[in-house]
């Protein structure tokens, strides 16, 4: 018969055993303390091997280890996005056409803040025409005014547009919309 002591020696046999094969054999996760990771005001950020995974450069010029995130003592600027005054032809609303472009705001938000990266100055207004479908697919979009000047945001913009839906308007006719944005960088502390 099994005593109780040998039942808790063997079950500690086993546990130790299991413990030491997870060790081993088991990959790390990359927040384990294996994985040097150092704080950051973002967050903690990873260094060394995994730092390329997680898209954080290697080692600062510096060389102290920490990640090439020189912010300049702030965090990375954010685009602020004004709408303007919608111009709608046909039967669907302005409210109707303004709710539809607001759930898409993010990707509005996006075109502009890629290109705000490479340049922390951009700012200026872009309207786009757009043509709603009986069926209430955008069929067309076209920059109408810009002074942006930055084709990689206004391309990017009319790209996303396309692939908008919208409700069917009344009697399957076309609808004409001119819809105007303005952006600018606003610092974020």
């Amino acid at each position: 018969m099994w005593k109780s002591e040998n039942i808790v020696v063997g079950i500690v046999a086993t546990l130790a055993v299991a413990a030491f094969a997870y060790s081993t054999f088991w990959p790390k996760h990359p927040r384990s303390a294996a994985t040097p990771w150092q704080p950051s005001r973002l967050g903690a950020l990873p260094v060394g091997p995994l730092a390329e995974v997680y898209g954080v450069e290697r080692q600062s010029p510096s060389g102290r280890g920490s990640a090439d995130l020189d912010l300049g003592g702030r965090l990375p600027r954010e685009g602020q996005i004004i709408p303007g005054r919608t111009v709608v032809q046909g039967s669907l609303s302005k409210d109707v056409i303004s709710k539809i472009i607001r759930q898409h705001q993010n990707e509005v938000k996006y075109c502009y803040e890629q290109e705000l990266r490479k340049n922390p100055n951009l700012y200026g207004k872009i309207a786009v025409s757009f043509t709603v479908e009986g069926t209430g697919d955008v069929s067309e979009a076209t920059v109408n005014e810009t002074t942006m000047n930055n084709s990689n945001v206004e391309t990017c913009l009319t790209v996303h547009i396309q692939r908008w839906k919208f409700p069917e308007p009344r009697g399957g006719a076309q609808v004409f919309v001119t819809y105007p944005w303005v952006f600018k960088a606003s610092a974020t502390e």
